[in-house]
């Protein structure tokens, strides 16, 4: 289990969702075999309760949020993500949860029955005792069960968890959505040659009054409007925003104003996956026994840790030479 990656969450469901026959049959062996009987009291209970629907039902739930979550994940720590990829990833993950929120528990209750056939289990929910409570007058009604088992494990389990993945989704990536709003209108920037003139116009003075500190500016806004004029009619295809970059930085150098706009864009960061690796990175190199090591010593051993493929590729006896040549 981990805090910051969500691969190993599904790591750890994706056996029982998909091998729970196997794992059954183990906990059964380990509870006939083990001569300690706090194993074996704990085990044979274990077996039967992962035969249950409920549990069944809850692990298919899980791993399908879960699998979803990790899919996007791994995408957005890739190195040549960019935002409006992100932001199109993202989206598509909260339109993936909120049909999931209306359908997704009927779906799973299929596969959860289908999987109960085949590994011979009844799929009916477990009835739970009703508490009872002491009658103080005689005109008190009898304790009756207000919602099912199914009812109480839709809203208290399915809803409970689906709504808070949707709110952390939203508040995570409030900022980014805010980012996309400003600088949206670049992502396509042979698409531009479409827009109205006042509709350009007031994107890029918003983007200019968003990038602005105090008196300071990154960009004049009427001069990335006139820059853009132009530039989308040179482009004669859709280009990426990384390709318009290197076509201005390459062929056309009199776009200042575009240029630091996609450089910005460009550099923006989708999340915080390569500042938590450095953090986990430190727990290794600097641990108890190393409590003396000075910062520069520490913040060099810490790349070399984080960026051990390229070391791999540098001769050190080279390095050695040059250093003791000086």
């Amino acid at each position: 289990m981990s805090d910051t990656r969500w691969e190993s969450r599904v790591e750890s469901i994706k056996p029982i969702r998909f091998q729970l026959g196997q794992v059954h049959d183990a906990l059964v062996e380990v509870s006939e075999l083990t001569k300690d009987p706090k194993i074996k009291s704990e085990s044979l209970p274990l077996a039967n309760y992962e035969f249950s629907y409920d549990f069944i039902l809850s692990v298919v739930i899980l791993y399908e949020l879960l699998s979803a979550i990790n899919k996007v994940s791994k995408s957005l720590q890739s190195e040549t993500m960019e935002l409006s990829n992100a932001v199109q990833l993202l989206s598509g993950l909260q339109d993936f949860f909120n049909n999931f929120r209306e359908k997704g528990f009927e779906l799973s209750k299929k596969t959860a029955q289908q999987f109960c056939e085949d590994i011979g289990t009844q799929p009916i929910f477990k009835q739970s005792r009703v508490l009872k409570k002491s009658k103080q007058f005689d005109y008190e009604c009898n304790d009756t069960r207000t919602v099912s088992n199914e009812q109480k494990l839709y809203h208290d389990y399915f809803l409970t968890v689906v709504d808070q993945a949707i709110v952390s989704i939203n508040q995570r990536f409030k900022q980014l959505s805010q980012h996309s709003e400003n600088f949206g209108f670049l992502y396509n920037i042979e698409h531009l040659k479409l827009f109205e003139d006042e509709t350009l116009r007031k994107h890029c003075m918003d983007l200019e009054i968003y990038l602005k500190d105090g008196e300071n500016c990154d960009i004049n806004g009427i001069e990335l409007f006139d820059e853009l004029k132009i530039f989308c009619r040179i482009l004669n295809k859709q280009k990426t925003s990384i390709q318009c970059l290197d076509l201005i930085e390459s062929k056309c150098g009199s776009f200042p104003n575009i240029s630091i706009a996609l450089k910005i864009l460009l550099t923006l960061p989708i999340t915080t996956a390569s500042a938590e690796r450095s953090f986990s990175k430190l727990k290794t190199i600097k641990n108890y026994l190393r409590t003396t090591m000075v910062q520069d010593r520490l913040s060099d051993l810490a790349i070399i840790s984080i960026e051990r493929k390229m070391i791999f590729l540098i001769n050190i006896n080279c390095i050695i030479i040059f250093k003791f040549s000086k």
